[in-house]
This record gives C-alpha cells, sequence and structure tokens, in this order.
C-alpha cells in the first residue's frame, strides 16, 4: 500500500480528527524486545532495592521510641480529624455554578442562596 492511500484510508476511518506519525527512527521488533527485557530487568532490580531499603527503615524505626510515639499520636489525630470532616456532617452548598469543557467542571462558586453565589462570582472570587 502506498503512503497517499494509507492516509486516504486512515482519514475515511478516523474522520477529520485523524491522526498519524510516521516514525524516523525505525528499530524493528528484535532491538525493541532486546530494550523490552533490558528495561524489565533494569525495572526489577530497582523494585528488589526498593523494597530492601523500605524493609530497612521499617527495621530501624521499629527500634525508635520517639518516632512510634509520634506515629501512634498523628494516627489518633488522623481519627480525629476524619470523625469531624466535611463529609461526615458539615454537609455543602445548596448552589454549585461553574464551567464545562467536554468531561472536564470547574466549579466557580458555592453558596446557600442564589444571592451569594451571584456575590462570589461578581466579586471574582473562586469558591
Amino acid at each position: 500500500m502506498t503512503r497517499d492511500a494509507a492516509l486516504k484510508k486512515i482519514a475515511r476511518l478516523l474522520g477529520a480528527k485523524a491522526y498519524w506519525r510516521i516514525g524516523a527512527h525505525v528499530t524493528g521488533p528484535d532491538r525493541r524486545r532486546a530494550y523490552e527485557l533490558r528495561l524489565a530487568d533494569a525495572k526489577f532490580n530497582l523494585a528488589m532495592l526498593a523494597r530492601d531499603r523500605a524493609d530497612r527503615r521499617a527495621a530501624l524505626l521499629a527500634g525508635d521510641p520517639i518516632y512510634q510515639a509520634l506515629d501512634a499520636e498523628t494516627k489518633a489525630a488522623t481519627t480525629r480529624a476524619e470523625a469531624v470532616s466535611v463529609h461526615n456532617g458539615a454537609g455543602g452548598y445548596r448552589f454549585e455554578v461553574g464551567t464545562r469543557d467536554g468531561l472536564f467542571v470547574q466549579p466557580k462558586a458555592y453558596g446557600d442562596t442564589w444571592e451569594e453565589v451571584f456575590a462570589k462570582l461578581e466579586a471574582g472570587h473562586d469558591k
């Protein structure tokens, strides 16, 4: 198949927003496979070192009473903070106004009344 025929077929199949790229540095399947094997080996070695490092860190911190006390205090404070978080009782605003771009929504103002929402929008405050 010629390049022109291939590009026409791509445009016909994918429409006006069709995309294609023609590689300048062709390597071949054997070279790509060798690279993938070297990369997998390097990633495996890195994962083993990270595991050993994490194990050593855990062992050192397990023997540190100051760290253990701070860890316990942090866990207790986290539990207390989660108990009073917005999602556990404060609720939310009645109205939310923003912009939409395809799948993405960008909230611009919240409020319990329309007047509150418009006041925030006119003042230029986000949320």
